[in-house]
């Protein structure tokens, strides 16, 4: 099993209060963000995005690739993308790392129907 990190920060995994293992930044996978004006509220402009999912790394039996929640979402179908969790909070509130890599997923409310 192999685990590469694609994010631009390396990934400190703690265990009982200390770093056991760094993920060392192998590169940085990013999506390309697209604004759509979709109208006004007070005066002020609101957006939707949309993200243009970009040059994914192939499926690689046995690879996983920690990677930032947006990307994780944006390819809900594929189980080799993890994300940090049980992060780990500096005393100031800064996040310096993570107690496990996992799945986050949100569930859409279908009642949600926004109208601008």
């Amino acid at each position: 099993m192999e685990i590469i990190n694609l994010t631009p920060h390396d990934v400190d995994f703690y265990k009982d209060g200390k770093i056991v293992k760094t993920f060392k930044s192998q590169g940085s996978w990013r999506l390309t963000e697209v604004l759509n004006h979709v109208g006004h509220i007070c005066d002020i402009p609101i957006t939707s995005s949309e993200y243009i999912k970009g040059n994914a790394p192939p499926y690689k039996e046995g690879t996983y690739y920690i990677v930032s929640n947006v990307i994780q979402f944006a390819f809900p179908e594929r189980t080799d993308l993890l994300i940090p969790l049980e992060l780990v909070r500096d005393d100031k509130g800064n996040i310096i790392g993570c107690g496990s890599l996992g799945y986050a997923r949100y569930q859409k409310d279908l009642n949600d129907e926004r109208i601008l």
